[in-house]
Formats: C-alpha cells, structure tokens, sequence
C-alpha cells in the first residue's frame, strides 16, 4: 500500500484525511511564476478554489492552460495576477511558494507585512531549511507552515510562451507518494490543508500525502547534490579543482551523458549527508527516510521514463524526461566556446543555499564533510564568492546572504530538534 510504503521510508505515520465541506472557495496565492504555478493554476478545481497570483509579470497571465503527456489538457482562470502583494496576499488562505529557492528568504520577507494571521504558507519545494525561516519571519504562520521534500512536477514551460506541458505527473514522487513535513505530527489531515494536499495528489495521480519530519528536507538528495555533483566531475573534480577549466567546444549533455565520474561525487557527498542525518539522529531527531538517490529516482520516475534503472549512471542516461538538457553555460571570454553559467540556480541556489547549508549543518552536529566541503571551495572559486575559508571555518564574507543555519538563529543541537 502507499500509505505503509511511506511509513516505512520516512518513518512517519501518515494518518487518515479528514473530508469537510468548505462554505466557501478557500483562496490560494500562488507566488512566483514558474511551472509549478502554471500546473496549480490551470489544474485546482475552481469549484473548491479561487486563485490569485503574485508574479513580476501579471500582464502575461489570465488563463493558463496545462497538457498532460496523455494528452489531456486543464485550463484555468485566475480571479487576480498581480505585481503587488497587497493585493493578493492579505485574502489568501493558502500562500504557496514556487521559487528559486534563493528567492524565497526575500520574497517572504516582503509578503510578511500582508499575510493574514490565519493563511497558511507553503513551498513546492523545501530545500535549505523553510521552517527555520518562517520562525524567523513569519512566526505567527510557522506553525502551520508546509514544505514539499521533492518538487511534485516534472513541467516545462516553452520558450517564451506561457501555459505548460507536464511530463510523467507523477516526477519525483517517491513510489505513489508525495512527501510533505508539517510542525504538528496530524497537520496534513486537518482542513484545510488537508482539502488542498488532496488536491495536489489528484492531479499527479497519488492515493494521499505522508508526513516527513522538516530535517528529513533539508537532507533531502536533491538539487543541491544532483547539480554541484554534475557540474563539478565535469570540471574534474577534486584532482582538478585548483586547475582552470578549458572551455567546452559546446554545452555538455548534463543528464544524458551522466558518467562514472559523476556518481563518484553523489555517493562522496551521500556518504557526507548521512553522516549528518546519524549523528542528528544520535542526538535525539525521530528516525528519517534513507538517503540514496538512486532508489529514490528508480522510484520517482519509473520504468515508463527509465529504460534501466541499474545504476546511477543508466538511470539518467536513459531518462526520457532529462534527456537533451545540457549545462546551462555561457560564451567564453575567448570566444572558443562555452562555460558554466554561475549566475544560473544550479549555482544560485543549491551553493548557499544547499552546500552552505550542509556545511553549517555540520558544524553544528562537529561532524565533517569531506566531499561536501570539496565541492563548495570548487564552486565558490567559480562563483568568485567566498564562504569557507582556508583554514576551514564557514565564515567568508558571502555567509551573511546564505541560508547557512546561524543566521536564522539556528546555532545549536537544541535548536535543530526544536
């Protein structure tokens, strides 16, 4: 069953849904136009929802359609899109994020005036530490905040245009499940959230959410590992670090021509990661999901999309919804080719807000990360940016706009377990 699945990789008991009639629309605020948006917006069932979006651009949006690999297609209006949060914001019942995750410390700093002390606030996607920066900014709402452990679609946006195709619905949701960490151990059986998680796995084709605790998140395989694992082997990893790249004649396939190399430096910086999750849990934290990526594609994609799922190298070569992507990369000084872009998310993002994260982890849990710190001196080198220092400590002038744990007051065990 998905349920029993569920518990037995998260060790969370997913406890039964509640069903309530509402007596009115619950109003959701989608914030950020991205592809998770699109799906939401086209795909809630306006009969149980209204939907306003908070978007730089609310001129392209009105109504958003969403295609289905099946061929289906949704449509959906949306009541508002706009570029001021006041006027979206301060009627949601449910504020969901779907941002790079770089962008959501700020943007939830500039909504905080505006949302309700009832709303609800969320993200689709739940790297780096979101609990501990709704404490800190929104603490009314941090209660009843939530978080995805994995981005629920796999969904693209054409070129230039708007609406978007969702391939294989079910994306990176681990065998039927939807993986979601709540502060109150029943959260998402209780209305409302409960009515708008239902929602989610009806359009992804899952029985019902379960319940992870937030570090089992922040620990999460994901971006932060997959991206910087990549982009470092094929720069050559450690044995090349202190040597400059030539450029690439063109960007390299990223997925599809996944190598040895490259899950080399997934199971380096896996071995780092439980590490932290062994001695988080020495230290009292409630039994947490395994970290292995490669079980957890096999699961998330499937044999529809994953023609061998052997190993880690197969299970991306043969991906059909990865396949053709390559390194986001920009032309090189020289003009002879192509380089990393370092201003793209994969740096953005999963370096100060992934590796730092890890890395501050461990100093807080005195737990070392070999790999983990390999990678982050590699690409802040890239990035021209410093965060660890020479002599090892996590205190180069760059720290201050990273999600690294002190700086949402996050500085112990006790507040880890919190």
């Amino acid at each position: 069953m998905l349920v029993a699945a569920c518990a037995v990789l998260s060790g969370v008991e997913t406890p039964p849904q509640t069903q309530r009639k509402h007596t009115r629309r619950l109003n959701v605020c989608l914030v950020g136009g991205s592809a998770g948006s699109h799906v939401l917006a086209a795909s809630l069932d306006r009969e149980l929802f209204e939907v306003n979006l908070l978007t730089r651009r609310p001129e392209a949006f009105s109504t958003i359609s969403c295609t289905f690999d099946d061929g289906s297609t949704v449509q959906g209006t949306l009541q508002r899109a706009s570029a001021v949060a006041a006027e979206v914001v301060p009627q949601a019942d449910f504020v969901l994020l779907s941002l790079p995750v770089g962008a959501s410390v700020e943007m939830l700093s500039s909504i905080a005036p505006h949302v309700a002390e009832h709303a609800i606030v969320g993200t689709l996607y739940g790297q780096g530490g979101f609990q501990f920066w709704m404490r800190q900014l929104l603490p009314a709402q941090a209660s009843r905040s939530f978080a995805f452990k994995y981005f629920p679609f796999v969904a693209r946006i054409p070129p230039g245009g708007y609406g978007c195709r969702v391939h294989a619905s079910s994306g990176r949701v681990h065998g039927g499940e939807l993986a979601v960490a709540c502060d109150r151990a029943s959260a998402i059986s209780e209305e409302p959230l409960s009515t708008l998680l239902a929602q989610i796995c009806s359009i992804i084709g899952v029985a019902q959410p379960c319940q992870v605790p937030w570090m089992e998140l922040l620990l999460a395989p994901n971006n932060q590992l997959v991206h910087m694992s990549r982009l470092f082997a094929l720069h050559g990893g450690p044995a090349a670090s202190g040597i400059a790249a030539a450029p690439f004649a063109k960007p390299p396939l990223f997925y599809q021509a996944w190598d040895e190399a490259s899950s080399a430096m997934v199971h380096a910086m896996e071995d780092d990661m439980r590490a932290l999750q062994a001695a988080l849990q020495r230290a009292g934290h409630p039994p947490m999901g395994k970290i292995y990526l490669k079980r957890g594609l096999a699961l998330g994609y499937g044999p529809g999309v994953i023609s061998d799922a052997s190993t880690l190298e197969t299970i991306y070569t043969s991906n059909a919804n990865l396949a053709g992507l390559r390194m986001p990369s920009l032309p090189s000084d020289d003009g002879c080719g192509v380089v990393a872009d370092t201003t793209h998310r994969f740096f953005t993002d999963d370096v100060p807000w992934g590796l730092v994260v890890l890395r501050s982890l461990g100093d807080i849990l005195q737990v070392r990360t070999p790999a983990i710190d390999s990678t982050l001196r590699w690409a802040q080198a890239k990035m021209g940016h410093s965060y660890l220092l020479s002599d090892g400590r996590l205190a180069g002038p760059n720290v201050v706009d990273s999600g690294a744990l002190p700086r949402f007051g996050v500085g112990s065990i006790d507040g880890l377990l919190s």
